[in-house]
């Protein structure tokens, strides 16, 4: 199942076709079905293009295709740090929270269980995806103010998270030299702008 919501619900949600892979290719078409909705569900965001897409660092997500395709279409995205799965909030809120009900369960065929995942999917309030939005920004300024300790104390990580935050912005949104300044400015405003983020 592949899930985008926002701080408000879910814009676009869908489940693996039989017989296929999760690869650059339909993860593209998913993509491009998500665009579209957005356009439907979250026309004001649409209009001037304010909607952020975060999804962590699969195969699929990071391939050459998918970071073309989102860099032809103008999607802005947030860069995920590596081997942080506490930053994704498929990971620290929704899964945890569709896995629960479903826990114990025995189910007679997949569409059994397809139905009580979107059942338990439609019955997530409103204040759940506020509430989870603010606990990530939350960890977005933690993870903030250990970069900056790191970076300024020499622990041994701290070349390791600030050279991966300029790894980040090799992106072709990027292309310009002062990649270094782009970098300390996204550890020290980024997570502040933005409230309407997009992720799987």
């Amino acid at each position: 199942m592949t899930v985008f919501f926002d701080c408000r619900d879910v814009v676009h949600s869908e489940f693996l076709p039989p017989g296929l892979t999760v690869n650059k290719e339909y993860y593209v078409s998913v993509l491009k079905r998500l665009r579209e909705n957005v356009r439907r569900k979250r026309s004001e965001l649409w209009r001037n293009n304010s909607w952020f897409l975060h999804h962590d660092n699969a195969p699929a997500h990071t391939s050459h295709l998918v970071r073309d395709y989102l860099t032809k279409n103008n999607v802005n995205t947030v860069p995920q740090a590596a081997y942080s799965p506490d930053m994704a909030p498929c990971d620290f809120f929704l899964f945890a929270r569709l896995k629960l009900p479903l826990r114990g369960k025995r189910f007679q065929t997949i569409e059994a269980i397809k139905e009580k995942s979107q059942k338990e999917l439609k019955a997530i309030p409103k204040s759940a995806y506020e509430n989870c939005f603010e606990d990530w920004k939350k960890r977005w300024n933690m993870k903030k103010v250990r970069y900056a300790n790191a970076m300024f104390s020499g622990t041994p990580d701290a070349e390791y998270v600030y050279s991966h935050v300029k790894t980040s912005m090799l992106h072709p949104q990027f292309p310009d030299k002062s990649r270094e300044k782009r970098a300390y400015s996204f550890c020290k405003n980024y997570p502040n702008s933005f409230h309407d983020t997009l992720i799987p």
